[in-house]
């Protein structure tokens, strides 16, 4: 009877240390799967930042753009707009000159 419970609990150890040595093969599988994970997410973490700053530099990039497009389209509205007031003026000037002209013209043939 004796023997029969030694063998029991020889059984029951055995038992025992095979779970703990099962136990600890999971335990150590899930450590490495979760330190993977960990580093994937890591890296995936870190490429999105390098992805956000490059798109934040792109869109500054594209916004002073546009702001030099602007101050160069209105310096040419400006010029051109200055060009046509004095292409106005010369016509005038011309039209009064030609107008004294064809006054004088008419005043000499009377």
């Amino acid at each position: 009877k004796l023997m029969q419970k030694l063998e029991d609990k020889l059984d029951a150890v055995h038992g025992r240390d095979s779970l703990a040595a099962h136990l600890q093969d999971g335990l150590h599988l899930f450590e490495k799967k979760h330190s993977s994970d960990k580093e994937m997410k890591s890296s995936e973490a870190h490429q999105h930042a390098e992805l956000a700053e490059v798109a934040a530099n792109k869109k500054s990039e594209l916004s002073a753009y546009l702001d030099e497009m602007d101050r160069s389209f209105s310096n040419v509205q400006e010029q051109v707009a200055q060009e046509m007031a004095d292409a106005k003026t010369t016509l005038q000037y011309a039209m009064k000159q030609f107008e004294h002209v064809c006054t004088m013209l008419v005043g000499s043939v009377d």
